[in-house]
Formats: structure tokens, C-alpha cells, sequence
């Protein structure tokens, strides 16, 4: 399903619909995808519903850590999140926040991260914070896994370029 710009390309993704419902309930979740050299990405959560049939864990209190090549670190936190596992992307919603190494924030409603393309998006309205005190408003939003590369469809505000 396609929402928002052409230009920008947005994918609505929604979580497939419950089958077999919680198969497990885990309090302190904790799971790591990792390469054959080093660890990718840390997910932690207060408690998790596993759905096994589906591949769907729901996730509260999320926090997700990825690291770039250089083993820099991007963390997004959210109240609530999905992560679907066979798609290898997680929907967070609530109150989501991205921190990125390069001191960029996001703040918005509703982001998907995809570990395959490496990219975040959303069609919810979003905040991004740039060092230096400059801001971007808007919605419809994609972009790299640490926030360098930024497309706002429907842009409210303007960033400085230096």
C-alpha cells in the first residue's frame, strides 16, 4: 500500500492480523540480531507477548539500539512496538524517539524500522531537532538508519544549510 508522496516512495506497513494470539508472555525481553562479526542491533523490552505462529512479538516499553559499520549507535525508545519477525521490521508507536550519533532527534507518533533496507519511515506528523538549534516539522518522513539522510514530504520549517 502506497501512502504519502511518489516522490518519497512511504510504505504503509501494518501488522498482520492475530492468529493463534500469545503463545508466551516474557518480562525484561532482551534480543540481539548480529553478522558473523559483530552485533547489529540490541532490542530490550519490560514485557513481551510471542506469538509463534505468527512471528509477531508486541512489545511495551520499547528500546531498540543499532549500530552503523563504525559501531555508532542510534537508539529509539517507544511506549508500545511490533516487532515482526519474518519481515525483520519493527512498528513502535507512542511516543517514539530517535537519538542518532550525529545529535539529530526525531520525534513522532508511529515509526517503522526496517533492518533490510536499513531505513525508518513513517506518515505520522514528526519533529526532527538538528545540533545547533535548528528544527524541521512535518509528516511523512524517511530516512537512513542514523538520520543523515532526511525527506520530509510535507515539511513545516526550514534547516540552515552551512
Amino acid at each position: 500500500m502506497q501512502c504519502g508522496s511518489k516522490d518519497v516512495g512511504f510504505r504503509k506497513i501494518d501488522a498482520p492480523p492475530e492468529k493463534g494470539g500469545t503463545d508466551i508472555v516474557i518480562q525484561n525481553f532482551k534480543a540481539t540480531g548480529k553478522d558473523e562479526k559483530r552485533v547489529l542491533w540490541t532490542l530490550v523490552s519490560d514485557k513481551a507477548y510471542v506469538d509463534n505462529e505468527t512471528g509477531v512479538v508486541d512489545l511495551e516499553k520499547v528500546q531498540l539500539q543499532y549500530y552503523d559499520k563504525k559501531k555508532q549507535m542510534t537508539r529509539i525508545v517507544s511506549q508500545k512496538g511490533k516487532l515482526l519477525q519474518k519481515q525483520r521490521i519493527m512498528i513502535l508507536d507512542d511516543k517514539v524517539e530517535v537519538h542518532s550519533p550525529n545529535g539529530r532527534k526525531l520525534y513522532t507518533s508511529h515509526l517503522v524500522w526496517e533492518e533490510v533496507p536499513k531505513q525508518l519511515h513513517t506518515d505520522a506528523p514528526v519533529k526532527v531537532y538538528f545540533p545547533g538549534g535548528d528544527s524541521l516539522s512535518g509528516q511523512n518522513l524517511e530516512a537512513d538508519m542514523n538520520l543523515n539522510k532526511i525527506v520530509v514530504d510535507q515539511p513545516i520549517g526550514q534547516v540552515r544549510q552551512k
